[in-house]
């Protein structure tokens, strides 16, 4: 055999088995895609869970999962995260301005104008509401008189 035949067949050798190659990762299959359905949100805005759709009153709520991804840690990092919401963390405690609604007056004798509950149960001084979130399984923020 001559050096030229044994590059020739030295070629097509190498063009048949990575046609080969090629076929091979062309038939792999692909993993499969969400299917496009929008996950429920519960909420529990009227002291009962029930999905927020189904819910008749303004509200946002960030789940913890988002909390994470986004790196927020502190109730005043959800500030720009909210729709109408200013969280303000003053010296005093936190400040909370909802629709401009807020109160200057953070002494004991003063009461805030937005409500701050914790797994139900209210935390009036804005001292004690800029904590860290410790495994927090959501956020929910209602605008109206729903805490009356």
């Amino acid at each position: 055999m001559s050096n030229r035949q044994v590059r020739s067949n030295l070629t097509l050798l190498a063009a048949a088995i990575s046609g080969l190659a090629w076929g091979g990762a062309q038939a792999q299959v692909a993993p499969a895609v969400d299917d496009g359905q929008i996950q429920e949100v519960l909420v529990t805005a009227q002291r009962t869970a029930a999905p927020e759709s189904k819910t008749p009153v303004a509200l946002s709520v960030v789940s913890g999962a988002a909390l994470a991804e986004s790196g927020l840690s502190r109730p005043s990092d959800l500030g720009a995260r909210l729709p109408g919401v200013h969280l303000d963390p003053a010296a005093d405690g936190l400040r909370i301005t909802i629709r401009g609604v807020s109160n200057a007056d953070s002494t004991e004798k003063g009461d805030p104008s937005a409500a701050f509950m914790l797994d139900g149960v209210y935390i009036g001084r804005p001292h004690s509401q800029n904590l860290d979130f410790l495994d927090v399984d959501r956020v929910e923020v209602l605008r109206g008189p729903q805490g009356t």
